[in-house]
């Protein structure tokens, strides 16, 4: 793992400090050692590098897959310190969907507030919705490519209790920013990333009812939150971006994106839309219930929306 991660560093281009610094000790050593040296797997790379999708992308979306991990991981720790009865007493299992959450929320918490900013303060991109680019924004999905990529890999490993949706959710996010990285629509990209808006209100809400919370005031009032904000921003934003997309790919606007992009934005678009009032159905149903304090009903949606 620190071997890949200081090779990530080394390919960066934008961390030209970070990778001077380790270059200039740690290969030196390294090949002493090894005969491993990074300079030429670097060089070998940016010559081979697929045209249309730099490797700088593809470096930072895997070092991006390692970060979320490492935060499922060592959650461990502070969701103990949080919620001692909750996550203490949980099985192996729970305490997966425990940190799986936790890493989730922390995703949302960074994204979404990060790529409201770029939506109304990014000039290129507001000035261009169609072929506008923008370093931070392509940061970003980057960021985003590697958590789904991340996610990609739990629902494999435990598709039982994930489920096809949200491994068809992460595939088709995942996918959905790669799109966008050729560059493509990277306006709408930021807008969708702010459909993460509620996840942390529906993980607080599952970590609330796991934890035996009995305030029902307080579980009343996140859980209306949560679908206040799942309903703004992904059903009443998020349809109306969907379709003003699907418009502009289909109307020809956008011809010169590559036919895979535009031909995935309509379909993942439409797959992702009828997801989200899938899962609004759900929050609703089980919004409806009361928690029983003795044994808790689990949210029926999960770390996402």
């Amino acid at each position: 793992f620190l071997f890949f991660f200081l090779l990530c560093l080394c390919c960066i281009q934008e961390m030209d400090i970070v990778r001077e610094v380790v270059i200039g000790t740690v290969t030196p050593l390294l090949k002493e050692k090894t005969g491993f040296d990074l300079r030429v797997v670097r060089e070998y790379l940016y010559e081979n590098a697929i045209r249309g999708f730099q490797l700088d992308f593809l470096l930072t979306i895997i070092t991006a897959a390692l970060f979320w991990a490492f935060v499922f991981f060592f959650s461990a720790p502070v969701l103990r310190f949080l919620s001692p009865k909750g996550y203490g007493e949980a099985s192996a299992h729970q305490r997966s969907q425990w940190r799986n959450r936790a890493s989730s929320s922390v995703h949302a918490l960074f994204v979404t507030p990060v790529a409201l900013f770029f939506v109304l303060t990014d000039e290129a991109l507001i000035n261009d919705k169609h072929f506008g680019i923008s370093p931070n924004a392509e940061f970003l999905f980057c960021v985003s490519i590697g958590y789904f990529l991340y996610d990609l890999f739990l629902c494999v490993i435990d598709f039982k209790s994930q489920g096809f949706a949200f491994l068809m959710h992460a595939v088709l996010c995942g996918f959905t920013y790669i799109c966008v990285l050729c560059p493509a629509l990277e306006w709408y990209g930021l807008v969708f990333l702010l459909f993460e808006a509620s996840t942390p209100f529906i993980n607080l809400q599952w970590m609330m009812i796991q934890a035996g919370v009995k305030n029902n005031a307080l579980l009343a009032t996140n859980g209306a939150l949560a679908a206040l904000v799942f309903f703004l921003f992904r059903l009443v934003m998020g349809t109306y971006s969907l379709y003003v997309v699907d418009h502009t790919i289909l109307s020809g606007q956008v011809d010169p994106i590559p036919l895979f992009a535009r031909a995935f934005f309509v379909a993942s678009g439409s797959l992702l839309g009828v997801l989200n009032y899938f899962w609004f159905y759900k929050i609703l149903s089980f919004l409806k219930k009361k928690p029983s304090a003795k044994k808790p009903t689990p949210v029926p949606s999960k770390k996402k929306d």
